[in-house]
């Protein structure tokens, strides 16, 4: 049995044939909050940080992943054609007109190499040794205060000085 929900107001005495009991009306107003529900959750899930930090995470590595091809373009795939013989050809063969670049496909390999090690030192191994320190029960350790915050307090200590001797 189907039960279609109208966008049409309900009549007087309509009842829902799946469930005579309960009114066609009382669905539709269900139905429309938890659609509300469900927009209300998206516009939190966007809104909440790790939507953001996702995105943000997202244009910084595509930004990384550039700058880490254009070095290996830029100084790792010149010694492999040297290697290989230099010049145009270098880094690459011929077999039945068919060019393997084999220098290129070298070159992707040492990219992913110092990408994932990269990410690997920079985020994995803070993140765990963050996860270590917590599950000790201990709390990270303090970062050191900025200039702003030692030119604060340097300032309200020459204060109490000067007010002490005044």
């Amino acid at each position: 049995m189907t039960v279609l929900v109208s966008s049409l107001p309900p009549r007087r005495g309509d009842r829902n044939e799946a469930f005579p009991s309960v009114p066609a009306s009382s669905l539709e107003r269900e139905e429309t909050s938890a659609d509300a529900r469900g927009t209300e959750g998206f516009r939190d899930f966007v809104l909440r940080g790790n939507a953001i930090e996702l995105a943000v995470a997202f244009v910084i590595g595509t930004a990384f992943a550039a700058v880490v091809k254009q070095f290996g373009e830029s100084f790792i795939t010149p010694p492999i054609a040297a290697i290989g013989g230099g010049g145009l050809e270098g880094g690459s063969f011929t077999i039945r007109g068919q060019e393997f670049a084999w220098a290129a496909f070298a070159n992707s390999v040492i990219t992913f190499f110092i990408t994932a090690a990269t990410v690997y030192f920079v985020f994995i191994t803070p993140r765990n040794e963050l996860s270590e320190l917590r599950k000790r029960g201990q709390t990270p350790p303090e970062t050191p205060p900025t200039q702003q915050e030692l030119l604060t307090e340097i300032r309200d200590l020459l204060r109490a000085r000067r007010d002490e001797r005044s």
